[in-house]
């Protein structure tokens, strides 16, 4: 009987904490090349907008070795909509904190983190949105960045 209940218990907060944390309608990540982001090697994505009445939240993820001397990482991301509008957002991403503890989570050699740089991301129109990752750093190559990724969440109804 009190295993039945432990397992029970056990499920239930297995759902509950499942369904709190929100799921990226669009996650696509780059493979970087022998880890040297250079800033020519320019990261491409295509999101398939179907509806553009929601407000979005707007992410960008790095997957980096954990030995990295850079504290943020420096992007700009262009995004041409399928009309053939062009937008231009430059970010900021911090990688640790000030004492140098890392920000997103460590396993052994490589760290992650997910980092929302728009809360409030609104998509002009439907359609096919294709997007560009640029590193800015003052360095022509960022070494250590093993992927970066681009991920869209939408509003839970």
């Amino acid at each position: 009987m009190l295993k039945s209940v432990s397992f029970f218990m056990l499920a239930c907060m297995a759902i509950l904490l499942t369904s709190c944390f929100e799921q990226p309608v669009f996650k696509q990540y780059v493979e970087i090349p022998m880890l040297k982001w250079k800033r020519e090697n320019v990261l491409k994505y295509t999101i398939d907008v179907k509806d553009n009445k929601p407000v979005y939240r707007l992410g960008i993820a790095f997957r980096y070795a954990s030995h990295i001397p850079y504290s943020e990482m420096k992007v700009t991301l262009d995004m041409t909509s399928p009309s053939g509008k062009k937008m231009q957002y430059n970010y900021v991403v911090p990688l640790k904190d000030a004492k140098g503890n890392h920000l997103g989570e460590v396993l052994h050699e490589a760290a992650d983190i997910e980092k929302i740089v728009e809360e409030k991301f609104v998509f002009v129109e439907n359609g096919k949105y294709e997007c560009t990752i640029t590193e800015t750093m003052d360095d022509t190559a960022v070494v250590g960045i093993q992927e970066v990724g681009l991920l869209l969440y939408q509003p839970k109804k």
